[in-house]
This record gives C-alpha cells, structure tokens and sequence, in this order.
C-alpha cells in the first residue's frame, strides 16, 4: 500500500465534524463563500450559530505523480489538486476546487494536445458549488495560433455558463505583444480588439477574428516592403477564410525599389478543405523620372508595374492537428501576374502576362500594346497552355495535349492610309489559333464609345481537341477624313477539325454612314451584318442582317429582337431585319428567312413637322395679325409611313395577320350606326373571336401597308387627313391546320395541305373646320368630318371563298347633319380555323373509372366489370365554335372486352346503362376461372352530325379518334360446387309437392338455370361423366343416376325426370363421375356376379 501511492502528496488544513451545539469550529464562520444561507451561522447570537452541525474542511491538497500527468520529467510541474470550504450540512454540499497544470503546453514525446487541430494548454480548472448548486467556473491557459512560432501563444481565461438546457464556455483571450510568422520573416502585432472563440464538446471548433500589423523585410534582397495593416483575418476552422470583411492596406511608410515607390494593391487569404493556406498579393510599383529636350525639362517618363503572387502554406496539419512544432512550411509559390504600364517619350507601352494552373488546365497569357503618335496602336495577344488529365500517359489525345493562340491588331488613327480615292484603311487584324475554341464574337477593332476596347476577354477561347486549326481576319475602312461619311469593318473567322474538313467559318460586317466617326455609336445610317457556318453537333447556316435608320425626318421604326450581344447599334430604329436558317446536315427538312414578321414588321417614316421655334414665331405673328386673320400662312405636318414583311420557308404563320394600326384607326372612326350590322367592333370585324394557336407551317407570307397623315392650319382654318392601304398574302403548308364548315364538317383545306389566304385593305378620313384661339373663345369647329374603311379577304382552293366588308359616316356642321352606313359581301363557304376536335375531345376524360381496378387481387369470380363516364354515353353532346355556331358530337363504346389471360375472349351479357347513362355494366356470362388474371379493355369513339342527319366518326391523323383504358385483375379461388347464389330458377322447384312430369319440356326435361355458367366445372367431359343423382328419401337408398346435360354456356343444366316414380320424394345432386373409375367398378361387379353363378 505504501508503495502504491508513492509520488502522491496530500495536505489537509484543519478538517472538522461538528456534532456539538456548546462551539463551532474556529474560523468557520469568518471562511463561509459569499451568500452561503444558513440560519445557524448566518445568526449574530453565537449561542444560535453554536446549534450549527455539520462537516467543514478549510483546505486540502493534492498533487499527483509525474508519471500520470503529461510532463517529461520530476522536474516539471505537478498536476495539483485543492478544495477550500468543504461544507456539508443540512443545507447541501459547498465547496470550491481548483486543478492546476492539468494539460500542459509542453507535452511528452512532443505530442501536444488540441482541439480540431489548434494546439492549447489547460493551466487551472475551478469550479465552485454553493449549497448544492453550480455557481461558478472556469479555465485558463494558453492558445497557439496555426501560423505563428512554436513558443508564441495566446493566454486565455474562460468561465463556466451553466443552463438548464445547455453548458457554454466563455473564454477571453489576452494578446502579447507579437507574433513571429516563420513563413514570411514577419513579425506581427495583434490589436487588442482581436477575438478568439472556442468550443469543447460534442461539435468542437476554433474561430478567430484577429486585426494586426505585420512587417516584412527580406536582407538578402534589395527589396524593402512596405508594412501591412490587415483587419478582420477571420478564420473558422470548419469553414475557413472569411474575407467578407477583411480590409489591408500600408501600415509603414513608403518603401521603395531602385527609386519607385512600392505598395501593395492586393491581398487575400484562402482556406480550402486541405490544411493549406493560399496567401494572395499585388506588389505595386510606380514612378516617374524626369526626361530633358535641348537641355529643359520636358514633361517625364512615366512607369508603372505590377506583380501578382500566390503563396501556398502546409500548415502541417497531422492526424488532426496543425502542428506548431513542424510550424508553416512553404509548399508553392506561384506567380500569378506581371503587368508594365509605362510612358516613354509620348509612346505608350502597356502589357501583362498571367499565369493560371487550374482544372487540368496549366499555362499563361499575355498581352501588349503600343500606342504611337497621332493615335496609332498595334496590340498582341497571345496564349500557350497543356491540358492534361491526371493519369494519362499518352501525349496528342483528348486526355492530354497543348493548345495556343496569337492575335494581333493594328489601328491607324482617324487619319488613316489612302487605299484609293475616296477609300482609307484605318485598322487591321488577324490571328491563328490550335486545339482552342471560340466561345465569343470577335471584337471590333475601334469599339464604339461607350464600348470595352476590342481586345479578347479571357473567356473568349477555350481549350478544344478537337479544333486542329484555326486564322481570324479583320480590316477597317472607309471615307477620308476619318470615314465620317462612311465607314465598314468586316471580320472574318475560320475553324478546321484534325481531319482537315473546316468546322466553322462566319462572316461579320458592321457599317456606319453619315456619322461622326470611327466610334460614333448613333450613325444616321447604320448596317450589321453576319453570316455563319457550323459543323460542330449539327451542321447549319445562318445569318442575321439589320439596316437602321435615324436621319431626322427619315427613321425606321421597328425593334430589333433579341439582337446577338456582339450587335451594338441602335435596336430601335431598323428599317429592315431579317434573319435565315438552314439545316444543311440533310438529316431534316428545317429552313427559313425571315426578313421582319406580321407583328414586328420593317418600317420606314418620314415626318415632316414644324419645329417649336417656328411654333413661338408664328404663335407672335398670329398675335400681331389678330384683327387681320386673313393669312392664309399655316403650319403644314406630313408623315409618311412604309411598313413590309417577307417571310418564306418554314416558321411561316398560318393565319393572315390583322390589317395595319392605322387602318384599324380609320375602321373605328368609320363605323357606328344602327345600320351597321357588322356589330361595330373592330375586334370582332377584322380578328374574329380569339382563334386557335396554329404551329407554324411552311411556305411564304409577304404584306405591305403605307399611310399618309396630313394636318395643317392655315388660319383660321384646320384641316386633317389620312389614308392607308395595304395587303397580306399568305400561302403555307400545314397539316394540323383544321377548319369547319357546316355543310361538310371539319375538314383539312387546301390541295396536299397548300393553302392560300389573303386581304387587302384600305381607308381614309378627312376633317376640315375652324380653329378659333380668341379670349373668350377657344378650339376647333368642324365644318365638315368622314370616314370610310374597306376590306376584302379571301382563300382558296378547298374552299373558295371571299367575303368583304366596308363602313361609311360623316358628319356636316358638327354633327347637324350626319350619317353612316356599313355592308357585308360574302361568297363560297368561309374557312375558319378551328381547334380540331380531335384535340378538343383529348382534354376530356371520358372514362373515369374502370373496375375491377387495375392491379387488384383476390378479385371475386362472380364479379361484372363496371365503367363510369364524364358525360352521358349516346347522348348529344354540343360544343360553341369561334364564330358562333354549333358543333354536336355523341360518345359511343365502341369496345368493350374482357379476356383471360391467353387472350380467350370472356362471353358477356349486352352492356347495361345506368339510366343517365354515366355508368355501365358488361356482365361476363360465365363464373370467371379462379386464380387467373384477366383484361378488361374499353374504348369510347365520338360519332359528329354532319349537314342533314348524317353522323360519321371523328378523326385523328387519318382514323377513327377514340380514348381508352385498361385494367387488369387477378381473380380469386373458385368454388367447386355451384353455390345458391349463382342459382336462378330451377324446374322443379326446391320443395315443390306434385310435380307433374309432363309439364316439362318434351314431357321429360328439368333443369337448372344460372345466373353465370360454370364452364370450368364442366370442361374435362373426356374424363368425367356429369350426372344428375336422384336419392328417395324413404329411407331405402334407391338412387337413380341421370346424365346432365350443359348448355348455353354452361349456364342451364338439362336433365331426363321422366323415370322419377310418382308419389315420392327425392333429393337432387349434380355429381362428378370418373370414367375409368366407373367402369373399373363395373367390371369387377361384373366379375363378382359371375363367381357367384358359377358357385
């Protein structure tokens, strides 16, 4: 025993029991914790505080051997153990604890504890109790930081919060005056408002937020850096780097290299899954030195640089811990980018290049450009790279091979070179690419203002194996002087597989007239064009084309759809726009040119109109000649207005378009009278009620319009007039294009679907009056107002038809006198577009529950198969049409079946309706085979009524419509005897009493009748004999045996009566008899009888 606690040491200070009520022990009450509730000792009477009995020890401590704490020898510090005020009473237990040098910095076989990779130590741990309850403690220690020296620390102190639900630690950290940074020879003061976090327990972490200023010399280079004020480094250790809020900047003052100044202009730090830290930084250099011309100062030389590096730190994260004994070990240094800005002698020089190392990708690119006097500028661009997978040991494969590009510009400045008369060359370009592909449109050589300049952005290529080759091309030219009356660039783009067959090819051609230079992005005349070729997943040519007009009184005036991003003129005012297609694979039939369309048609207008200083000049000349308002000088307005469309190919619509906007304007100025029979509404006259979406067909569609306004005010008169007129002609091939006729039904136009519609239309109005502008008086009085509007629409063939329809009316002094009239014309029978009924019945469901259900089991093998229904079967149902009339169709069962599982059709009754006939019965004729599956299988047609009673099927593609469904069932055991349920009527009757033989059928046939007949009781007759089995029940035993005969599906049961004996009772059984079971009885009783003759 002795032995055993060798190494231990205790110490107890004065350890009392208490049972007496004469004293308490010396001290106690002097040493009680602060708020400690006793009614004994809380008492200032000492004879009260003498009833107190209890336990009380005042100190004890204990240290524990070396050997069993963490420490390398005796010389370390022990782990030490102490209790003061150890109370036990009545009112709880009290005490206070504190351990010290429980888990030391310094730990045997440099094994150092940690939490989720971050070393600490634990100084002393205490924890105080107060009558049985928790009130305080705590912790204190040291905290190692991932990236600084081994010896440097953090000192922490932490507290106990103790809740019902929950037992948080609360820790402060202290900070010392510096860290050393053993990756960068960096030396590091923390901000005091520097937060550390940590949590013990079931999720541990460590989290910081640290604020500091680190200084970085390097002696052995000529390279003084400037310090580094960072703020907010936040750190998670399960979510890494947060640079959300992190700030940098110069903390020093100005460093210098080789007389430039140098700063940093970057920062960051990253974190990934890995224990490795990426430090990322800009070195910035910039500077001027002075140049001399004829020995004067002149201006200087101006120069600027930057470097990009990356640094990547092994934090020496091992088994779970981030080693501050191995420290941070450097693992890459990469340099990102380097990029010259300077300015020598008014020469521009500016370049860079950047190294990447990501996604299998490893390589650099570059830029550079010279900028000359009198604005000339030549730039390079140029890419080299390997793509390898990791593994892959064959070098020109898909896996693993190189790729580069080089491209170059030169632009001329506004003056150009002289080409030919009247044609200068102001930029040009070119570059060649290898196993890249492009993923952008090429630049402009000039951007426009407001434009990034026409160089390629870093995504513009990518890597490509299967681009062997590939050469742009680009050229600028136009008028002298800076092309401001005209100029053009056009560039050009070729691609070629492995295989030497070219893989793209496009064209690109951008044109600007009367403009105010190379760079003007509002020409008055603007053109755009390209034309492309793929053979990429599929092979195809297209092209797009816009011609934009903005000259004043001259504009164009439709919009551009969604215009490619590479297309930066005006999208607002297009005179024309058009667009092609074509696949040239020859796997499919698709192809179209679109040049405008019926809603975004290409537009022209010319307005003319006074400006408002000639309105203020005239209002002032008016004002002077208001008691001479004889002036026949007026302000004249005119606009003019061309609007067309041609679309040919597929993507054709086809339906015709609703006439032009200002024909519709004129229409509903025209129309309005009791006369006017047409019903008054623009809608209903030109558009029709809504029509049925058509998918585009094939063909071609072309319309045109033009209109004419004119106003003008020659005092004291007005006037105003317009006119328009216009066409649309459509012919397309489209075979889901349905229309219906009353006369024939719903039937395909067209010959081989080519169908032809067409329209032309036009109007005009007119208003002529006075305009008076008095004091007393102001506005317009009409003398005289009209309008009228005419249409006529057609198509043909199958069927030919023309309808057309007009509108009149006027009004004379202001309505005094007015009118109006309006007229229909129509000929043949109209086609209207129709939603074909086939589509309309398919949104139906007709059948809406088929049973038994589908995938049941056990099913019983008497059951019928029922079906109900959306809508009345053979009833008339009717639907609305667009243009009001009335189509009537009747939903008939067409099929309805029930088959075995080899197919063999189920005989079944005829089907029965419900008498509203939304439900329906097939009843099988016989009892269903037990433990079989079985199909029930109904279908439902639709019957139409055409012309005078005729009622023929509706159709789809060609046959016959109809809806289906379908159940299949797996049926249960079946009874081997004919249960009385499945009985309808016997002859004779159960019990019956004088039964006369001879009124039956043939004066000798009974039966049995039932409801289903049970075929698979009757179906081995090979086999079986199938017998009816008279018993006399007068107790002799007498049977009579008589064959059964089945019929009608098993379902009625004959059987001879003619042999009962009159004036007995008898029972009746249908019996199974074996054949040969039968005759082997029969022969030995056969054999039997002769023995006993012969006997």
């Amino acid at each position: 025993p002795v032995e055993a606690m060798k190494g231990y040491a205790f110490k107890v200070e004065e350890a009392w029991i208490d049972l007496s009520s004469i004293d308490n022990p010396a001290g106690l009450v002097g040493n009680l914790p602060k708020n400690y509730q006793s009614a004994d000792l809380n008492s200032t009477d000492k004879k009260v505080q003498a009833l107190w009995r209890g336990f009380w020890l005042k100190e004890m401590r204990v240290k524990i051997p070396h050997y069993i704490g963490n420490v390398n020898s005796e010389q370390d510090r022990h782990t030490q153990v102490s209790a003061r005020n150890i109370i036990i009473d009545k009112t709880g237990f009290t005490a206070a604890f504190l351990v010290e040098g429980l888990i030391k910095w310094e730990s045997p076989n440099n094994k150092p504890k940690h939490i989720d990779g971050v070393r600490f130590s634990l100084d002393s741990l205490w924890v105080n109790v107060l009558q049985n309850s928790l009130t305080n403690a705590g912790m204190s220690g040291k905290l190692g930081i991932p990236f600084a020296e081994r010896h440097d620390y953090l000192k922490y102190r932490g507290v106990l919060d103790h809740k019902t639900k929950a037992t948080n630690f609360r820790f402060s950290v202290s900070v010392t005056d510096s860290l050393r940074i053993p990756m960068f020879f960096a030396q590091a003061k923390l901000d005091k408002n520097s937060s550390i976090e940590f949590q013990v327990g079931t999720h541990s972490y460590v989290a910081f937020d640290l604020s500091a200023t680190i200084g970085i010399r390097q002696d052995s280079f000529k390279l003084d850096i400037p310090g580094i004020r960072l703020e907010h480094i936040k750190y998670h250790s399960t979510k890494g780097f947060d640079n959300k809020n992190f700030r940098f900047g110069l903390a020093s003052p100005q460093k210098w290299f080789a007389n430039f100044p140098l700063s940093f202009d970057n920062f960051k730090m990253t974190a990934g899954n890995a224990p490795v830290v990426s430090w990322e930084m800009t070195l910035a250099l910039q500077g001027s030195l002075p140049k001399k011309k004829g020995g004067k100062k002149s201006g200087a030389w101006g120069l600027s640089g930057t470097v990009g590096m990356a640094i990547h730190a092994q934090l020496g994260k091992g088994k779970g811990l981030w080693d501050q004994i191995k420290g941070v070990k450097v693992k890459e240094v990469r340099l990102n980018k380097i990029a010259l800005d300077a300015e020598v002698a008014s020469v521009k020089i500016k370049g860079s290049v950047e190294f990447y190392k990501e996604n299998n990708l490893d390589g650099f690119r570059g830029e550079l450009s010279v900028t000359l006097p009198a604005n000339i500028k030549a730039s390079l661009e140029g890419e080299f790279g390997t793509y390898k997978k990791p593994g892959t040991k064959k070098f020109d494969t898909a896996d693993w091979y190189s790729y580069w590009r080089i491209a170059g510009t030169v632009t001329l400045g506004e003056a150009g070179v002289p080409v030919f008369a009247g044609l200068n060359l102001y930029g040009i370009g070119g570059g060649v690419y290898h196993h890249m592909k492009r993923t952008a449109a090429l630049p402009a050589l000039v951007p426009t203002k407001g434009q990034s300049k026409g160089k390629e952005p870093k995504s513009a290529y990518k890597p490509d194996y299967n681009t062997n080759f590939g050469l742009m091309f680009a050229v600028l030219m136009g008028s002298p002087s800076g092309g401001k009356a005209y100029n053009f660039e056009a560039r050009l783009e070729a691609s070629f597989t492995k295989a030497g067959g070219m893989n793209y090819f496009g064209i690109t051609g951008d044109a600007k007239v009367m403009c105010s230079g190379l760079t003007d992005p509002s020409p008055k005349v603007g053109g755009w064009v390209k034309i492309e070729y793929h053979k990429a997943s599929e092979e195809f040519v297209q092209g797009r084309l816009y011609i934009t007009v903005n000259a004043g009184v001259i504009q164009g005036n439709a919009k551009i759809p969604d215009p490619p991003k590479e297309y930066t003129g005006d999208k607002s005012h297009a005179f024309i726009w058009a667009e092609f297609y074509a696949d040239v694979s020859r796997k499919k039939d698709f192809w179209y040119f679109n040049m405008g369309t019926p809603q975004n048609r290409g537009s022209l207008a010319v307005s003319f109109a006074p400006n408002k200083k000639a309105e203020v000049k005239d209002k002032k000349k008016k004002q002077q000649n208001n008691k001479n308002s004889n002036s026949n000088s007026g302000l004249l307005k005119i606009e003019i207005k061309f609007t067309a469309y041609l679309m040919i190919g597929h993507k054709v619509p086809s339906v015709l378009p609703p006439p032009d906007a200002a024909f519709m304007r004129i229409w509903a100025m025209a129309g309005g009278g009791k006369n006017d029979f047409s019903g008054g509404k623009v809608s209903e006259f030109v558009k029709g009620k809504k029509r049925p979406q058509l998918p585009p067909g094939q063909g071609f569609a072309f319309g045109a319009s033009f209109s004419l306004d004119l106003s003008a005010n020659p005092v004291p008169f007005y006037f105003d007039m317009g006119l328009v007129f216009g066409f649309d002609i459509n012919v397309t091939r489209n075979e889901q294009r349905r229309c219906y006729i009353p006369s024939r039904g719903e039937i395909s136009p067209g010959v081989d679907y080519w169908y032809a519609l067409g329209q032309m239309y036009a109007g005009a109005y007119a208003d002529f009056g006075l305009k008076v502008e008095l004091w007393f008086i102001n506005g317009k009085f009409s003398i005289f107002k009209g309008a009228a509007a005419m249409v006529l629409r057609g198509g043909f063939p199958n069927p030919n038809w023309a309808e057309g329809r007009g509108r009149l009316s006027f009004a004379i002094l202001g309505g005094l006198f007015k009118g109006s009239c309006a007229f229909d014309v129509a000929v043949g029978e109209k086609c209207d577009p129709t939603t074909p009924l086939h589509q309309l019945l398919d949104q139906m469901d007709f059948v809406q529950d088929l049973k038994p259900a589908d995938k049941s089991k056990e099913v019983d093998v008497f059951t019928a198969c029922t079906a109900t229904f959306a809508v009345p079967i053979n009833h008339v149902m009717e639907i609305p049409q667009q243009d009001s009339t009335i189509r009537r169709i009747v939903p008939v069962i067409s099929t309805w079946t029930l088959k075995d599982k080899n197919g063999k059709l189920v005989p079944a009754e005829p089907i029965y309706f419900t008498n509203d006939n939304l439900a329906a019965t097939l009843n099988p004729k016989v009892v269903l085979a037990g433990n079989t599956r079985f199909t029930t299988y109904i279908e439902v047609k639709a019957r139409e009524l055409y012309g005078a009673g005729q009622w023929k099927y509706v159709k789809k593609n060609g046959k016959d419509w109809y809806q289906s469904k379908t159940s299949t069932f797996t049926t249960g055991k079946a009874p081997d005897v004919i249960p009385d349920r499945n009985v309808l009527f016997t002859w004779p009757l159960a019990n019956q009493r004088y039964f006369l033989k001879e009124e039956t059928e043939e004066g000798k046939w009974g039966y049995i009748v039932l409801d289903k007949g049970m075929t698979y009781l009757f179906k081995d007759r090979a086999k079986y004999d199938y017998l009816v089995r008279f018993t006399r029940l007068d107790g002799s035993g007498h049977t009579l045996d008589v064959t059964l005969f089945p019929t009608e599906y098993d379902r009625v049961l004959k059987f001879n009566v003619a042999r009962l004996q009159n004036g007995k009772f008898y029972s009746l059984q249908v019996i199974e008899v074996d054949k040969a079971l039968k005759q082997k009885l029969q022969q030995q009783a056969q054999q039997q009888a002769q023995q006993q003759q012969q006997q």
